[in-house]
């Protein structure tokens, strides 16, 4: 029962604040880590990948298993080419990306996007985006209480909509839209070479 469960949720969250005390809680639940948990551990085969705060988990995954595993749906295979100052260019698959990172040139990135952090439009809009994408709809299909979009921009990409965008841009699959998100939505996690996995 979602309701009950989400009053108990509540009722744990307070008697566990209430008498200061650790708890260890083992969930795959996602909405439930985020609601109970000061601190996530991710772990994957038996090994943890990623212990921090919940943003950091959630924002920041120190891998592409860790960003798969907490629901990063858009996860592409790049390489930057150019920085200005804490703004990296990369190219993926004869696009050019921009992503606000610590990563330098020659850096070989996996470029990590969550649906919520993209938009969909009928026309460029002129916001402080900077990337903007030529989009043709894949598939459209209901999510948690949004609806999940997959494009084709030359790369894969999700985004997230509410259902009245859906019926209000007239969104069907086949077709096209523009795609956008911003330089600091773009998360990068640099990709081991070779000579790092040994």
């Amino acid at each position: 029962d979602a309701r009950f469960k989400e009053s108990l949720i509540n009722d744990l969250r307070k008697i566990i604040r209430l008498n200061k005390i650790t708890v260890i809680f083992v969930t795959q639940d996602q909405s439930e880590a985020l609601a109970l948990s000061d601190a996530i551990a991710v772990m994957i085969n038996g090994k943890i990948l990623q212990l921090s705060s919940p943003e950091d988990i959630f924002t920041r995954p120190v891998s592409k298993e860790v960003a798969d595993f907490v629901g990063v749906e858009t996860i592409i295979e790049g390489s930057i080419f150019k920085k200005e100052d804490n703004l990296c260019f990369i190219k993926v698959r004869g696009k050019v990306l921009e992503a606000v990172s610590v990563y330098g040139e020659g850096d070989d990135v996996f470029v990590c996007v969550r649906p919520e952090d993209v938009t969909v439009s009928r026309h460029m809009d002129t916001n402080s985006a900077r990337n903007h994408f030529k989009a043709v709809i894949i598939n459209i299909e209901p999510w948690r209480l949004e609806y999940k979009v997959s494009l084709d921009c030359g790369f894969n990409l999700v985004a997230s909509v509410t259902a009245q965008s859906v019926k209000g841009l007239d969104l069907k699959a086949g077709g096209e839209v523009i795609a956008s998100f911003k330089a600091t939505a773009a998360h990068l996690i640099r990709r081991k070479s070779q000579d790092d996995r040994i």
